[in-house]
C-alpha cells in the first residue's frame, strides 16, 4: 500500500517535472527568465507538492476533490484578472477587428532609443474604441483621417509628438486647420484599417485620408503568408479577405486560441513569452524566408483592398499613403503602384528622409529598430508636413 501510494505520489508530480522541462529547456535557452515566468515556476511546482502532500494523507477522492475546486478557482480568478487588466491595456480583443485600441487610456511608458537613450512616453487613446485621436467637437470645416497600424497607434512616442501631430503644427502655422482624427492598432493589417475606415467615414467625412502603410501589411493580409510567421497571436485571431469576404480562420486551432486569448490571461501571457522567445531564436518574425508565390497573391489581395479604400472615401477625398521602409524594394514599388492606380498620392519622402538621418548618424528609432522615437517622428512629420502643403496649394 506505502509503495503504491508512493508511485501515486510520483505520477501526480509529473505536471511540475514536465513544467520545470519545458520552462527551462524551451524558454530560458539565455538564462534570462521573466519575473512572471520565475514566478509561475514557483507557484505551480508548490501547488503541485501541495496536491502531492494532500493525497498521500488523504487519499485520491478527497485529491480530486480539492483540485477540481482549485481548477474552478483558477480559471475564474484568470478571467477576472484579464478583465481587471484590460481595463488599462492599450489593445484588447474585438469580435470585429481581432483586436482594437482601448479607449480613454492615459499612460506613462519608459522606452529606449536604438542607441540606449532613455525617454519617456505619455500615451494617451480618445474616448472612443480604436482611435488614438478623435475630434468630439468639429471646430474647423474639413477634416483629416489618419489611419494606419503600430507606426501610428503604437507607444514609441506621446501622443503630441507624433509625426500626424508634427504635420497638424505646420499646417497651424501656415494658419490651415483640420479637424485630427487617428486610428489604427498595432499589428494592424490593411484590412482592419478598411473596416475602422468603413465604420466611421459617413461622421468624419475626410477631406484627407492619410493611409500610413508598412511592407508587412503585405504579410497581414494574406493568411496563407503570415501563417508562415511565428505571431500566432495575429494571424489566428485577425480578419481576412478570401473570396472577396471579410473570414476568420476556422480551423480548430485558430477557434481555441481566439477563446483562449479573449478569456485567459495566463494564457495570453505565456503566449507572449513563446512569441519572445521564438522572436529571439530566428532573429525575426518567421523562420525562413517567406513565400514569393503567396507575396504576389497578398499583392493581389492588397490592391483590392487599397481599392476599396479609395470607393469608400470617394473621389473628392485626396488619397495620401506613406510607407514606413524602403528597404524591399519590391514591395515598395508595389505599394506605390497600387496606391497610384487607386488615384492615390504615395509619399516616400518622410521616411526616406528619416533613413537618411540615420545613415548620418541621428538617433531615430526605437530600441526594435523598427519604430520611429521622438526624433524619428518630428523627421517624418515634418517632411509630411510640407507634402501636405504641396497638394494643398
Amino acid at each position: 500500500m506505502l509503495k503504491q501510494k508512493t508511485f501515486l505520489s510520483i505520477i501526480i508530480f509529473l505536471p511540475s517535472i514536465v513544467f520545470n522541462y519545458f520552462t527551462l529547456s524551451l524558454i530560458d535557452f539565455d538564462h534570462n527568465l521573466s519575473f512572471f515566468t520565475t514566478i509561475s515556476i514557483i507557484f505551480i511546482n508548490f501547488l503541485n507538492f501541495i496536491v502531492v502532500l494532500f493525497f498521500y494523507f488523504f487519499g485520491l477522492k478527497k485529491t480530486i476533490f480539492l483540485s477540481a475546486n482549485f481548477l474552478i478557482l483558477f480559471t475564474l480568478s484568470d478571467y477576472l484578472v484579464l478583465k481587471i487588466v484590460n481595463l488599462k491595456a492599450i489593445q484588447i480583443y474585438d469580435k470585429k477587428l481581432g483586436w482594437v485600441l482601448n479607449k480613454n487610456i492615459n499612460t506613462k511608458l519608459k522606452q529606449f532609443t536604438e542607441k540606449g537613450l532613455l525617454y519617456d512616453v505619455n500615451y494617451k487613446t480618445s474616448k472612443i474604441k480604436g482611435f488614438r485621436e478623435y475630434e468630439d467637437n468639429k471646430i474647423y470645416e474639413k477634416s483629416i483621417f489618419v489611419i494606419g497600424d503600430s507606426y501610428t497607434a503604437g507607444p514609441f512616442a506621446s501622443n503630441e509628438k507624433m509625426y500626424y501631430s508634427v504635420a497638424k503644427n505646420i499646417l497651424k502655422k501656415k494658419n490651415v486647420f483640420f479637424n485630427w482624427y487617428v486610428a489604427g492598432g498595432g499589428g494592424y493589417g490593411t484590412l482592419q484599417e478598411l473596416i475602422i475606415l468603413k465604420d466611421n467615414i459617413k461622421l468624419i467625412k475626410p477631406s484627407i485620408l492619410i493611409h500610413q502603410f508598412c511592407e508587412n501589411d503585405f504579410e497581414n493580409n494574406y493568411f496563407e503568408l503570415e501563417s508562415q510567421s511565428i505571431l500566432k497571436n495575429q494571424y489566428l485571431i485577425r480578419p481576412f479577405l478570401k473570396d472577396n469576404k471579410i473570414k476568420f480562420p476556422k480551423n480548430k486551432e485558430a477557434r481555441l486560441f481566439r477563446f483562449l486569448y479573449k478569456n485567459s490571461f495566463f494564457f495570453k501571457k505565456v503566449d507572449q513569452i513563446l512569441t519572445n522567445q521564438k522572436f529571439m531564436k530566428y532573429n525575426g518574425y518567421y523562420k525562413v524566408k517567406p513565400n514569393d508565390v503567396f507575396l504576389n497573391k497578398a499583392g493581389i489581395t492588397t490592391e483590392k483592398l487599397i481599392r476599396e479604400i479609395r470607393n469608400n472615401i470617394g473621389k473628392d477625398t485626396k488619397y495620401i499613403s506613406t510607407n514606413c521602409s524602403t528597404e524591399n524594394k519590391k514591395k515598395l514599388l508595389m505599394w506605390k503602384n497600387y496606391i497610384e492606380k487607386a488615384n492615390g498620392l504615395s509619399f516616400i519622402s518622410p521616411i526616406e528622409k528619416v533613413e537618411i538621418a540615420q545613415k548620418n548618424g541621428l538617433d531615430v528609432f526605437h530600441e526594435d529598430g523598427k519604430h520611429l522615437n521622438e526624433m524619428g517622428n518630428k523627421i517624418y512629420g515634418e517632411e509630411l508636413g510640407k507634402k501636405l502643403l504641396e497638394i494643398l496649394n
